[in-house]
């Protein structure tokens, strides 16, 4: 009955959010703008779990991974107000003084901490290039979700019994 899983160190309507310093290459901000913007750190297959839209360019990969090119992928919302609609190749920095990181990706802009928020920037980062030590195993079930928790349990506990299983 599993459709998708994936991890991700925010599980999006929680409430909870995670910002940073964004340097977008090519942007002026505006006096007093902010460009602290949303970001999460997510597992491959995330935005298929999720159900949001590759619109441009690539979901990550397993090549994604430390050691190899730093990447992100965006929403259209920050790809609209940032780069014109048109973001993929373009480059950001997370905090100042770091390298610059490609855009290899927009997907469809989606809620992120509540239901009623207007549309925000956000950035995505691929777990394989920025370690989280608490990350959330969500899993996207063609039935009754609740049916799934004991073995989706069962299923964790038999890849480690020390990674602790709850909510």
């Amino acid at each position: 009955g599993v459709q998708a899983a994936s991890l991700s160190a925010i599980v999006p309507l929680t409430g909870g959010g995670h910002r940073r310093m964004i340097y977008l290459e090519g942007y002026q901000p505006k006096p007093n703008e902010d460009t602290e913007l949303n970001t999460n750190t997510v597992g491959l297959n995330f935005f298929n779990t999720m159900g949001i839209p590759i619109v441009a360019g690539r979901d990550f990969n397993a090549h994604d991974r430390e050691g190899s090119p730093r990447v992100v992928i965006v929403n259209e919302e920050l790809a609209r107000r940032y780069y014109a609609g048109n973001a993929v190749g373009k480059r950001l920095q997370i905090g100042s003084h770091t390298p610059y990181i490609e855009i290899v990706g927009v997907v469809r802009t989606a809620k992120y901490r509540d239901l009623r928020e207007q549309p925000l920037p956000f950035v995505y980062i691929p777990m394989g290039q920025e370690y989280q030590s608490g990350m959330t195993l969500m899993v996207r079930t063609a039935g009754d979700p609740t049916s799934l928790a004991g073995p989706v349990r069962n299923a964790v506990r038999g890849v480690n019994k020390n990674v602790p299983v709850f909510s």
